[in-house]
């Protein structure tokens, strides 16, 4: 789980950052929080490129449902 907070559109990663979701591309999350909005966004890790590329305005970017939630916890509680 990668945590990120911004105070712009655009989300800043390492390197090392994007290698690891590159290579790791299942049961890996993005969470992206800011000052502005009500809940932090989640998405998967795949979506690394087009997140450090574009930034949030990346619309098409799949964000993953509330109902995801859930399986995270279970996912994160596991290990």
């Amino acid at each position: 789980m990668e945590l990120k907070v911004t105070k712009s559109n655009s989300v800043t990663f390492s390197p090392h950052q994007i290698a690891f979701h590159i290579k790791h591309p299942t049961n890996t999350y993005i969470c992206v929080e800011t000052p502005d909005q009500r809940s932090p966004k989640l998405y998967p890790g795949t979506a690394v490129r087009e997140l450090a590329d574009r930034g949030l305005s990346a619309c098409e970017l799949e964000r993953l449902q509330l109902e995801a939630w859930p399986a995270l916890e279970r996912l994160l509680l596991e290990a």
